[in-house]
């Protein structure tokens, strides 16, 4: 994969918003970094504040730098229309020169230089757009920020908000071409209670340990995801508390219950609790949370339960709760 990034189809749902640019930049405080924790760069321009209901502001990126302007309309209209004619042009000489017949030489010299001025003319104008984002991730919530065309232009806000959600489902993969890495893939879908996804944040980056570029969108969701776990951590223990069981949502209508010496399974309509000394192991392998009784055989179903990680939600409390709430050892 010849590219680091691949991003452009980064989809993020929210209720959307055009707003007025107030004037000024917002300078981030001391303790703010980028999204993966690193330093925020002394030239960048976060065009629009961070609205206060997202809460203390923890990480924050803007793909503008204070020295960046878009480029005028004659300018970018000239340098559109040279390159496109210049590879035309080229395309349509080494055409003729290379091949004998005059009359197929002219036609296939007219097919690619058409071809190459057209192709080069759309590479140069996504090239040239003006077309930027600044995104904050809060203690109570997260948004982000399209400005595009001109820094005069109302930027279109997306913005979500914690309390409004019930659980963030997360899934990862790692593609391999004939054995050779080719990509990872992400996705994370934040959930209200009546299972409507509130926010979709999916891309793909290149880095087989999973550390992509400080610029990647990857770092967003990232951060977004361990701070909605800590504003969701709370809430965990009090239902805990209050109703002495956690619930985990899987997929759209099961869940997986965790209690103080047991799990509950109710799936399809079926609901099946295991005590503590029912369960022989936990364990989570390709991206599959697996427990297994004392009656598991390796030729029989019975007495095995599994389900994808990706398909539940909350999953890293979930763990958390398997351990430190409902006291079970997890095991890889």
């Amino acid at each position: 994969m010849a590219r680091d990034e691949e991003l452009d189809d980064d989809v993020f749902e929210a209720d959307d918003e055009t707003l007025e640019l107030e004037g000024g930049v917002w300078q981030p405080p001391p303790h703010v970094t980028l999204h993966n924790g690193t330093k925020i760069p002394g030239d960048a321009d976060y065009f629009v504040a961070p609205p206060a209901d997202i809460g203390e502001i923890v990480t924050a990126q803007t793909t503008l730098k204070s020295t960046k302007e878009p480029f005028a309309v004659g300018p970018r209209f000239l340098l559109v229309f040279g390159l496109s004619g210049a590879v035309g042009f080229g395309a349509f000489t080494l055409t003729k020169l290379s091949m004998m017949n005059p009359n197929d030489a002219r036609d296939l010299g007219l097919f690619l230089g058409g071809m190459g001025a057209i192709v080069t003319a759309i590479v140069v104008i996504l090239l040239t757009r003006f077309r930027h984002t600044c995104s904050y991730v809060g203690k109570l919530g997260v948004a982000r920020y399209f400005l595009t065309g001109s820094r005069d232009n109302g930027p279109r806000e997306e913005k979500l908000l914690f309390a409004d959600c019930e659980d963030v489902t997360t899934w990862t993969q790692r593609n391999y071409t004939n054995g050779i890495y080719s990509g990872t893939q992400y996705l994370n879908t934040w959930r209200s209670a009546d299972g409507r996804g509130l926010l979709l944040l999916k891309g793909s980056f290149h880095s087989e340990a999973g550390t992509p570029k400080a610029t990647s969108p990857f770092w967003f969701a990232n951060s977004a995801e361990v701070y909605w776990n800590e504003f969701a951590f709370d809430r965990m223990v009090a239902q805990f508390e209050k109703d002495g069981h956690v619930d985990f949502r899987v997929n759209k209508k099961d869940l997986v219950r965790v209690g103080p010496g047991f799990l509950e399974f109710n799936f399809h309509g079926k609901s099946t609790r295991l005590t503590r000394e029912d369960i022989k192991s936990l364990s989570i392998a390709s991206g599959t949370f697996s427990i297994h009784t004392h009656e598991a055989r390796w030729f029989s179903s019975k007495g095995k339960f599994g389900f994808e990680y990706g398909g539940m939600g909350n999953a890293k409390l979930f763990l958390f709760a398997l351990e430190r709430l409902a006291g079970y050892t997890f095991s890889d």
